[in-house]
């Protein structure tokens, strides 16, 4: 299983070698939406349903990105994940990330994280925010590597099990794109 990343031309953004496949980013078509919605039954306990995504593909301000992977020499591309995010003035603020549990651990999910950063700094956001289950110790741990901190807490966020929200930023002024 390589890992080392090489560079997509087309996008200029770094891409992972997973199982001799190659993993890339891609902006999600409302065709995805059946194979979105299986990855979000499989990542999640409580998975968002179609009726809560289908409106994110008519929003002008949601950017939807879903992470494939395909052979190198060509053949059928598997999603493995996606990133759900609002592009607003100034600011991105994610919303849900997924990845497919077989996929976990391998830097998909870090690959997402990068792409949205990538898209934030390409419309000179200020910062970006995301809330995150204060259980999910993996998440928390990749989000404070990117550097994001703590700045609030909402109590009782979500539900099956409520739960606590922990509230995050990464403040990307006086960053170079």
């Amino acid at each position: 299983m390589g890992e080392g990343a090489k560079v997509d031309n087309l996008s200029m953004s770094a891409i992972l070698e997973i199982h001799d496949k190659v993993l890339s980013l891609r902006q999600a078509k409302i065709s995805d939406l059946p194979t979105i919605c299986a990855i979000e039954r499989l990542a999640h306990k409580h998975p968002w349903t179609l009726k809560a995504l289908e409106p994110e593909f008519s929003h002008p301000w949601s950017r939807f990105r879903l992470a494939i992977l395909r052979d190198p020499l060509g053949g059928d591309e598997e999603a493995v994940g996606y990133c759900l995010s609002w592009l607003l003035p100034g600011e991105l603020h994610i919303l849900n990330v997924a990845v497919l549990p077989d996929y976990r651990r391998l830097g998909i999910a870090r690959k997402m994280m990068e792409d949205a950063l990538r898209l934030a700094r390409q419309a000179d956001a200020a910062q970006i925010f995301l809330e995150v289950r204060i259980s999910n110790e993996a998440a928390i741990a990749l989000y404070r590597s990117f550097g994001f901190e703590q700045v609030g807490l909402r109590k009782k966020y979500y539900e099956k099990p409520v739960e606590d929200a922990l509230v995050f930023v990464l403040s990307l002024d006086g960053e170079s794109a």
